[in-house]
């Protein structure tokens, strides 16, 4: 029951869900930046309430962002970094 509940928590985090919106606005050809985003969102899903909202998870986002976004020459770029800039 507390494992489903953790899960519950960790799936409703506003940074979980910031991915999933970032992910959907992501052509498929940009496999890598994908990657790492989903990578990275596993990684929380398998993680504690408290890391999910921890700034250190929006960060690292964000590094991965600007790690394959350094130039905003595309539509879809600029909903990501919209989405980025979103409140959570």
């Amino acid at each position: 029951m507390f494992y489903r509940k953790r899960i519950q928590q960790t799936t409703d985090a506003p940074i979980v869900d910031k991915m999933r919106k970032i992910l959907s606005s992501i052509p498929e050809k940009e496999i890598y930046l994908r990657m790492e985003i989903e990578t990275h969102r596993n990684t929380l899903l398998n993680s504690t309430p408290e890391t999910t909202q921890g700034f250190r998870a929006k960060q690292t986002l964000e590094t991965i962002i600007r790690d394959h976004i350094t130039e905003i020459d595309e539509e879809w770029k600029m909903r990501v970094m919209r989405l980025l800039r979103e409140a959570d």
